[in-house]
């Protein structure tokens, strides 16, 4: 993911833009879709350590 947004290059005196690789849709439910992934696992891995430390 390191082309996500627009570049420019210089052709004869001219700024050329292409087109987005990835469109800012696609780009914002990717980073939902990982803040949420991330958040389940956050989750998981403090209920997996509340559940394996010894009581007393």
């Amino acid at each position: 993911m390191k082309r996500l947004l627009r570049y420019a290059r210089w052709d004869a005196d001219a700024v050329v833009f292409s087109q987005p690789v990835i469109s800012m849709a696609r780009l914002l439910h990717w980073f939902n879709w990982r803040r949420h992934a991330q958040a389940t696992a956050r989750g998981s891995h403090y209920r997996r350590r509340s559940s394996d430390e010894p009581t007393g």
